[in-house]
């Protein structure tokens, strides 16, 4: 779309263009490296609730493991539901394993402030 502002469409094109790049060079700092600094940068800017697995696993820049037992991440918490599945995403090269919940396919409960850097 237009913005009718002269050179706004293009600086905002520039804007978008610049967050795609900065999430590439962190996607495959994460993949190659398990870079913990990388893996937050992604949590916190390019996740949101309601994304399907595929979209997680394409931003995060690899695919999550699925866990067949995640009962003990549901337990006292009444937001999940029995056919809730659990993904996993590393773990980075600090030892962090991030876990994320999928309801028919979407994820779910996601709030990127439990990422903010510390």
């Amino acid at each position: 779309g237009s913005s009718g502002v002269d050179g706004l469409d293009l600086w905002l094109a520039g804007d978008k263009l610049e967050d795609e790049r900065l999430a590439t060079e962190h996607r495959e700092r994460f993949a190659q490296g398990g870079d913990p600094e990388s893996l937050r940068w992604l949590l916190q800017n390019r996740i949101a609730t309601g994304m399907a697995l595929a979209e997680v696993g394409h931003e995060l820049g690899q695919s999550g493991e699925r866990l067949y037992d995640a009962g003990h991440l549901k337990r006292g918490d009444t937001r999940y539901h029995e056919g809730d599945v659990f993904y996993k995403w590393g773990p980075a090269s600090d030892g962090r394993s991030v876990y994320l919940a999928f309801r028919d396919d979407r994820l779910l409960l996601y709030d990127p402030d439990e990422f903010a850097a510390e």
